[in-house]
């Protein structure tokens, strides 16, 4: 079910938290730990192209 859902969707952020709980579920893996690590995960490259896109914005 995940699989495929995983591959409608274009969204490389909505792919890469698919895999997680793929690989959480099979592993057996609690999903509150895996949604923890995935939002972290996802805040901290929503920073980092934050910051990118303020370095190119003109002075």
């Amino acid at each position: 079910m995940f699989a495929y859902a995983r591959d409608r969707v274009a969204s490389d952020l909505f792919r890469g938290l698919m895999n997680a709980l793929i690989q959480a579920d099979q592993m057996g893996i609690g999903m509150s730990q895996v949604l923890r690590a995935q939002t972290t995960r996802i805040r901290e490259q929503q920073r980092q192209h934050a910051k990118e896109q303020a370095m190119k914005a003109p002075m």
